[in-house]
């Protein structure tokens, strides 16, 4: 009897370790299921004043949306979060003015009215479940005319003639500057001939 007790239990015990694999692998699914995220449309280019939206495309089980922004500056800001089953969004304060988004189970459009420079940023829509946010690809918005970098470069020391033979040494400064922060660079470049 205590034989057929233990291949009752070995059975048991191999169904019950089945049974984990396979829940196992019905949460991958799941996970992969949230990191399905588009974000079409990877630059923006507009004329100041114009409004625009920045389309996203989720297929997710998650509910909870979001829409951050990165600055030029490299600041995340939390734009917007929404619930897609209750069609309900709050919009950050600083961005409700011209801001809002349109979603529902698949789509997250985020709709900027009148483009002004601070709105120059990489927008990210995403999905929140509990402890993390997954985000797509983002969108890089920039207004039309807007010169992003202005160079100088410097040259030293002055010109003089050299005789066929002579060492040489070459040496330059670039300066770039930018709008709002966007790129700063600045740049030695040496060269020994």
């Amino acid at each position: 009897m205590s034989g057929a007790l233990n291949y009752f239990e070995e059975e048991e015990g191999t169904k019950m370790k089945v049974l984990f694999v396979n829940v196992l692998l019905l949460c991958s699914l799941c996970e992969a299921e949230v990191s399905k995220i588009s974000e079409p449309v990877s630059v923006q280019i507009l004329k100041l004043r114009e409004s625009t939206t920045i389309e996203c495309y989720i297929k997710s089980l998650v509910l909870k949306r979001v829409w951050y922004k990165l600055t030029a500056g490299r600041r995340l800001q939390l734009v917007a979060t929404g619930d897609s089953q209750s069609n309900q969004s709050v919009i950050a304060e600083e961005f409700q003015r011209r801001f809002s988004v349109k979603f529902d189970s698949v789509n997250s459009h985020l709709r900027i009215s009148a483009t002004s420079w601070d709105d120059v940023g990489t927008y990210f829509c995403g999905v929140m479940d509990l402890h993390k946010v997954q985000f797509g690809s983002g969108t890089f918005l920039l207004c039309k005319g807007l010169k992003l970098t202005s160079d100088s470069v410097a040259q030293q020391p002055e010109p003089h003639s050299v005789q066929s033979g002579d060492s040489l040494i070459l040496s330059c400064t670039v300066h770039s500057a930018s709008v709002r922060g966007l790129e700063v660079e600045k740049r030695v470049c040496t060269s020994f001939f």
